[in-house]
C-alpha cells in the first residue's frame, strides 16, 4: 500500500512527494516521509540514468527480517521491478550527483536474533536524527560509491556520530 499526501510535478524533471507513507506486505510501516524532492537530468547518456538531487526531510524507514523465513520486509518491492529474464544488454548505471537527508531516522530489526544487552545491538538498530550529504554517487553492477561530506546520527546504545566525512565504496567483495 502506497498513500500520498501531495505530489507536485514541475516540467517532468522535478517531482516533489509530501506525506509519503509505505506499507510492506503484512501492514506495517515500512516507510513514511514528510518530503521527498527529486530532479532528473533530462540529457541523454548512454547508458546512465542520471539524477540531480534527492532530498529526504523527515522520514522513518522501518527494515526487518521475517523472524522464520529470514526475508526482509522491502523484497516485495525489489521482486516487482525484476524482470525474471536473463538480459544480455548492458545494465544501466545511476548516477546521483546530490542525494540530502535531514532528520530521518532508520529502526532495522533481524527478528531472527536475540536482542543483545551490551553495547551496540547489529541486529536491532534504532538510528535517530541522521543527516546526510552524499555527492557524486555511481550505482552500477552492485558497486556503490560516491563523496560522503556529512553524515552524523545518534543510535539507541548511546553512539553519537557527530560528523564523518569522506570517499565511500560499498560492493559484494566489502566496503572500502
Amino acid at each position: 500500500k502506497i498513500k500520498i499526501g501531495r505530489i507536485s510535478i514541475a516540467f517532468l524533471d522535478k517531482i516533489l512527494l509530501e506525506d509519503l507513507l509505505i506499507k510492506d506486505q503484512k501492514n506495517d510501516t515500512l516507510a513514511f516521509i514528510s518530503r521527498l524532492y527529486v530532479t532528473i537530468d533530462q540529457g541523454k547518456r548512454k547508458n546512465k540514468f542520471i539524477i540531480n538531487k534527492v532530498d529526504i526531510e523527515t522520514a522513518t524507514f522501518h527494515l526487518s527480517r521475517d523472524k522464520k523465513t529470514g526475508d526482509y520486509n522491502y523484497w516485495f518491492i525489489t521482486d516487482y521491478f525484476e524482470s525474471g529474464s536473463k538480459s544480455t544488454s548492458k545494465p544501466m548505471g545511476i548516477h546521483l550527483r546530490e542525494i540530502h537527508l535531514a532528520n530521518v531516522d532508520l529502526d532495522y530489526d533481524d527478528n531472527r536474533k536475540y536482542y543483545s544487552t551490551f553495547g551496540m545491538d547489529y541486529d536491532h538498530l534504532k538510528i535517530r536524527n541522521i543527516w546526510l550529504d552524499i555527492n557524486d554517487m555511481e550505482i552500477k553492477d552492485d558497486v556503490y560509491k560516491g563523496h560522503i561530506s556529512h553524515l552524523s546520527a545518534t543510535e539507541k546504545s548511546g553512539f553519537i556520530l557527530d560528523k564523518l566525512a569522506g570517499y565511500a565504496k560499498v560492493s559484494p567483495k566489502g566496503i572500502c
